[in-house]
């Protein structure tokens, strides 16, 4: 597939689609009549339509252009922001190494704050509030300079990988 043929698929596939559905089609665990249903329940697609945009993902993913497609995506101008940041997030989770994010000083005293259930550790709870609702609490300027010079110090493909922890870090960056 050439880079012509790469944005054709790309176009017929639907660039929004193509992310919100990556992990179906990445994962190779359903079938083709199994992601066409998938996507007719889940959208307000012909089935005919359906038929031609997993075709298309499907052929991006057989002959290995998703991670280019991805690069492309985020870089489209005629993509909404949206899409745009969740192609850079899995393109910088296929690209770039994992990073150990409990080894990282920022997120050790990051988790040390306690949420109101304390013995739970997630950025953001539906039950509790998590952990950003506490660290909001009690944030001082100090802690923010650091997550500004934290921010600062790493590239925004770094920062994608953080998973929650980059939506509550990159608020403080403004």
């Amino acid at each position: 597939m050439n880079d012509s043929q790469l944005r054709r698929a790309l176009q017929s596939v639907g660039m929004s689609c193509f992310v919100n559905s990556f992990d179906l089609f990445q994962s190779g665990r359903y079938s083709k009549d199994e992601l066409i249903e998938w996507m007719s329940e889940q959208n307000d697609f012909t089935e005919n339509s359906c038929k031609s945009r997993v075709n298309h993902a499907l052929r991006i993913f057989r002959e290995n252009k998703h991670i280019e497609s991805l690069k492309l995506i985020k870089s489209s101008a005629r993509v909404d922001s949206y899409t745009k940041l969740q192609a850079a997030k899995l393109h910088a989770q296929l690209t770039i190494p994992a990073i150990d994010i409990a080894k990282e000083p920022l997120i050790i005293k990051l988790m040390g704050f306690k949420s109101r259930d304390i013995n739970c550790k997630k950025v953001y709870c539906t039950t509790c509030g998590g952990l950003s609702a506490a660290i909001d609490k009690s944030i001082d300027q100090a802690l923010i300079y650091e997550i500004m010079d934290f921010i600062s110090n790493h590239a925004p493909e770094e920062l994608y990988l953080y998973g929650d922890w980059y939506d509550y870090l990159t608020k403080y960056a403004k």
